[in-house]
């Protein structure tokens, strides 16, 4: 039972070190969204658009262009 637990135990071990080198070595172009400097892009315009404002789950644009929809197809 002892080296059962211990081979569990040992896996995880293994199991958690691998995540971890992964995540430091992958992060960057995983999460680049984080490397992102959203400072920069509130003060120069991306394209047609400009970031008014930003949050976790929020992102305010203002477009240079407006956009018009049809919608009498």
């Amino acid at each position: 039972m002892i080296r059962y637990n211990r081979f569990i135990y040992g896996l995880l071990t293994l199991l958690l070190v691998y995540c971890g080198i992964d995540f430091i070595i992958n992060a960057k172009q995983d999460f680049f969204i984080l490397n992102y400097t959203w400072n920069q892009s509130s003060e120069n315009p991306i394209g047609k658009a400009q970031v008014l404002d930003y949050d976790i789950d929020v992102l305010q644009l203002s477009l240079f262009n407006d956009f018009t929809f049809d919608t009498d197809q």
